[in-house]
Parts: C-alpha cells; sequence; structure tokens
C-alpha cells in the first residue's frame, strides 16, 4: 500500500472510512489509478478526450466502492506524484521541493470559501489567505 493511502480518509469521512493495509480495494484503487493515467497519456493532443475518461472512471469507483476509494486514489496518486518528482530531482541532482515548487509556480492559490462577512477566517493549504 502507499504511504499516502492511510491518510486523510479518516478525516475526511471518519473512522468508518478508515483505508489500511488490509483494505480489500487497494487492488481496484491501483487500477483504476494506472488506467487513468494510461487514459490521459493516450489522448496527448486531446486532454478534453482524456478527461472524460478519467471522470468515467472516478464516477465508476464512487458507485461501486464509495467515496472513502475515491480519496484513496487520490491519496495514492499524490504520493506517485511526490515519488515521480523525486526520481526527476535525482535525475537533475537537485531538491525534490525545488523540482516542484518549479513545475507549480505559475498555479495560482485556491480561493477559499468566504463566509457571509467575505471573512471565513480561512487561509489555503499553501499557506495564502
Amino acid at each position: 500500500m502507499r504511504w499516502a493511502a492511510a491518510v486523510g480518509v479518516t478525516a475526511a469521512l471518519g473512522e468508518d472510512a478508515r483505508v489500511d493495509a488490509d483494505d480489500p480495494h487497494d487492488a481496484v484503487v491501483d487500477q483504476t489509478l494506472a488506467d487513468a493515467v494510461r487514459a490521459l497519456l493516450s489522448h496527448p493532443d486531446d486532454q478534453a478526450a482524456g478527461a472524460v475518461e478519467v471522470r468515467h472512471l472516478l464516477r465508476w469507483l464512487a458507485l461501486e466502492h464509495g467515496p472513502a476509494a475515491v480519496l484513496h486514489l487520490a491519496e495514492a496518486a499524490i504520493g506517485d506524484l511526490a515519488e515521480a518528482m523525486t526520481v526527476i530531482a535525482r535525475g537533475e541532482s537537485r531538491e525534490p521541493l525545488v523540482v516542484h515548487d518549479e513545475w507549480n509556480h505559475d498555479v495560482p492559490l485556491p480561493a477559499v470559501a468566504m463566509g457571509g462577512d467575505g471573512d471565513s477566517g480561512q487561509t489555503s493549504p499553501r499557506g495564502g489567505s
């Protein structure tokens, strides 16, 4: 099981949604993740078509295995992306965070939902407000 797969599901959905090393859906999540990546890579000139395939895969996963499986997939994908960044960084003799930050330098901070007074008191998970 990937390192990230057990993180966050319990907090998001409660103790009943906990994912652990004995999760019988690990193989389904792993295959769905591989299929989603393959769908995007199969459409290099038509990202919209790849995105439609990914949406169908995620919808199927949620319907067949529940929302915890979709969270599990997201956490597995984040773990895989971190591993990929580490491999790229090693190949370039650089730090993984430097590579990550350079790849994401133009990604804007997400808008945080504001309360009725326009100030929810929340900040972005990336440190912005």
